[in-house]
């Protein structure tokens, strides 16, 4: 198995890692092969700022992940809490289990993957790469 190698954008390297890793990234294992993504900032559902999806992350992180949503590229799933329990990770805050409005705020556990359209696109790519061989 080859190392994960980032180069230091995350627009290149979050979907790298998505893919060598297999779909479904948790943010545990985005922080631990890209620390440089970590910060001081919490990363909020857009649509309900009472769902958190993740704490700790940088202002680059957010917009590099907020751009691969809006391009199609990658997108958040939820997943059971027990993925996270799985990478080590265990929250304090209490977990939504709806996507729906809270009075306090609450963890929304999400997986980073790829989307659909993205995996198509890559199925087509592969599939010309070795038609042309």
């Amino acid at each position: 198995m080859r190392l994960f190698q980032p180069t230091g954008d995350p627009l290149k390297d979050i979907p790298a890692l998505s893919d060598w890793r297999g779909d479904g990234l948790t943010f545990v294992e985005l922080l631990r092969f890209l620390p440089y993504l970590k910060g001081s900032d919490d990363l909020l559902c857009d649509e309900n700022e009472s769902l958190l999806l993740w704490a700790g992350v940088s202002k680059a992180c957010i917009k590099a992940l907020g751009q691969l949503v809006a391009d199609g590229n990658m997108e958040f799933k939820v997943t059971n809490p027990l993925t996270y329990v799985l990478d080590g990770h265990r929250s304090r805050q209490p977990v939504a289990y709806k996507k729906r409005r809270y009075k306090e705020q609450r963890w929304m556990p999400v997986t980073i993957v790829r989307s659909e359209a993205s995996k198509a696109k890559r199925a087509d790519d592969d599939r010309r790469v070795f038609a042309s061989r």
